[in-house]
């Protein structure tokens, strides 16, 4: 767990919360783990589904949104996050670097340092923090469904008048 690793002052100022849906045969292992890393309830909130305007305000409140998927589908929790304007890091795997769009906000997921290391240069470093928050809302942008049906009908226009495999020749 790296929040075992941050220094107690961050972790006494912070809780981390685990969204999402936790299997309850895992659950045993998981509290097992927690106490074998000297963490408690009062260290890390387990919240199951969450509902739309929960996950808003969760957005919206949260200090820092860590995604450390390593097998990311599309890395749409790091696009709700960033769109509702909340400092973002996560894993350099998958698709999730290609919506973060920012290197500085990456990390190995299987590295416990790695991981540890960014989720402390956020919460000690106000201009990084900041500047996570400015480039996440910026990024965020370039995905829009009104985008995405815009370039869909650009290709389908160009499929349809022959363009679009002279570009590939």
């Amino acid at each position: 767990f790296p929040v075992t690793i941050l220094s107690r002052k961050i972790r006494s100022e912070h809780q981390l919360v685990l969204a999402g849906r936790i299997d309850s045969s895992e659950m045993p292992d998981l509290l097992k783990t927690l106490g074998a890393y000297h963490l408690d309830s009062k260290d890390i909130v387990f919240v199951d589904y969450i509902g739309d305007e929960d996950l808003q305000t969760l957005y919206y409140t949260c200090k820092l949104f860590i995604l450390p998927s390593w097998h990311e589908g599309f890395g749409l929790p790091a696009l709700e996050a960033m769109k509702s304007g909340a400092a973002v890091i996560g894993s350099n795997t998958s698709s999730i670097p290609e919506v973060i769009q920012n290197t500085e906000a990456l990390f190995d997921p299987l590295s416990i340092d790695s991981i540890s290391h960014k989720i402390e240069e956020a919460l000690t470093n106000p201009q990084f923090l900041s500047s996570l928050k400015l480039s996440g809302k910026e990024n965020a942008k370039q995905f829009s469904w009104d985008l995405c049906a815009q370039r869909a009908i650009k290709t389908f226009e160009r499929l349809h008048t022959g363009t679009l495999y002279r570009d590939w020749e």
